[in-house]
């Protein structure tokens, strides 16, 4: 794999993890026990701007890398295993 095609992949993953980190800040901007609802809000509109987010950088990946969209495409599958995963492993850590 050439580093041109390794670049697309981090680009994919990139799709992803920073929509992630967006969503992760506005979800959790407030804290306390008391401010559960506004937690609550704050992630379902933190999810809403990820979801647009990650759809319009994979668009823009694609209209720009039309030849190795399936590189991209397993950057971002990748990207989303690595987040769906990690919250385990960090789990079983501390244990």
């Amino acid at each position: 794999m050439s580093l041109d095609k390794g670049f697309k992949i981090f680009l994919g993953i990139l799709a992803i993890l920073i929509p992630t980190m967006l969503l992760m800040k506005k979800a959790f901007s407030s804290s306390g026990a008391s401010k559960s609802h506004r937690i609550l809000g704050n992630f379902f509109i933190g999810e809403t701007i990820k979801i647009i987010f990650s759809i319009i950088l994979l668009t823009i990946l694609f209209l720009l890398c039309y030849n190795d969209a399936n590189f991209i495409l397993t950057g971002f599958l990748l990207g989303v295993l690595i987040i769906s995963v990690s919250p385990l492993l960090v789990k079983i850590k501390k244990r």
